[in-house]
């Protein structure tokens, strides 16, 4: 059987040495939906390291698996780890737009987001606020809200790739 969350053990204690190896093991066996979560976790771990590059490469592909398999569970998951992506490369709108859909994703799965990502996801709304003030962010925050899980996915491929220069599309 194979565990796509047992990295964030590992990861929640700070050890990201072997979070990194469990999930390099985990993302080699899963398939499926049980490959987007060992995807996502392998993101969260890429991040928490610093490495943003493979973080959005391993989010992208947890976002075509999840499509294509409409495994979307855990596809929130892939939406926070590349509104994390976004901020850190200062795309600040986005990522407040990625979140927002990430929040609706949520709300129409009725899936939580694991503890141990509530403090980091707290201080990124926080840096977003700051960033873009609070109207800004309520305004992007709102864009993402307002598609559905299948519409958030259509409009992060369109976009793929093009963080810096992305204009938001909205509902169709």
């Amino acid at each position: 059987m194979i565990y796509p969350f047992l990295p964030l053990a590992s990861l929640a204690l700070g050890d990201l040495t072997t979070a990194r190896r469990q999930a390099d093991d985990v993302v080699a066996l899963a398939k499926g939906i049980s490959l987007v979560a060992a995807l996502t976790c392998r993101a969260r771990v890429e991040i928490a390291q610093g490495d943003l590059e493979k973080a959005s490469i391993d989010a992208r592909e947890a976002r075509d698996v999840g499509a294509d398999s409409h495994g979307y569970v855990t596809i929130r998951d892939a939406f926070e780890c590349l509104a994390h992506i976004a901020g850190e490369e200062g795309s600040h709108r986005e990522a407040a737009r990625l979140l927002g859909a990430a929040d609706a994703a949520r709300r129409q799965t009725g899936i939580t987001r694991f503890k141990i990502f509530d403090a980091d996801h707290e201080l990124l709304l926080l840096a977003l606020r700051d960033c873009l003030g609070e109207s800004n962010f309520q305004a992007a925050w709102d864009e993402g809200t307002a598609l559905t899980i299948e519409e958030s996915i259509a409009y992060v491929r369109r976009d793929a790739g093009n963080a810096n220069g992305r204009q938001w599309v909205g509902r169709r």
